[in-house]
Order: C-alpha cells, then structure tokens, then sequence
C-alpha cells in the first residue's frame, strides 16, 4: 500500500503487505505484517506489531511505556 501523505492505523488495524506513507501512526495493537517505509515521521504505540521500519524522519514511541528508539 502507497500513502501520498498521512496514514492513521487506528488500534487492532492489521495491514497484510509492504507500507509506504509520507508519515504514519500506528494505533495501539495494530499490526503490519510486510516492511514499512516512512519518508519523514512515524509514531508507534503500544504493542504494535511490525515487520520492520525504515523511517526518513523522527521515529518517536508513544503510549505508556518508556521505550526509546536508536
């Protein structure tokens, strides 16, 4: 899937392939199951499940937890 701009995957959303956007959030247990490549900013909550990420921007965590991100 090829997102020209934002994408919201609200909580329990699954995606079943590779994941293009301009930026993204992913809701709290969502799941994408193919690679996921982000051209400038994407926040990720709690329990979400990816396959991997490569992001141009700011990758931040969100939620609860006290993750960081390398």
């Amino acid at each position: 899937m090829v997102v020209a701009g934002r994408l919201e995957l609200g909580p329990g959303s699954t995606v079943g392939g590779f994941v293009e956007a301009d930026s993204i959030v992913v809701g709290h247990d969502a799941r994408i199951k193919g690679p996921l490549r982000v051209l400038e900013t994407a926040t990720i909550c709690d329990n979400a499940c990816l396959h991997s990420i490569k992001a141009g921007g700011a990758t931040s965590p969100s939620g609860r937890g006290s993750g960081s991100v390398p």
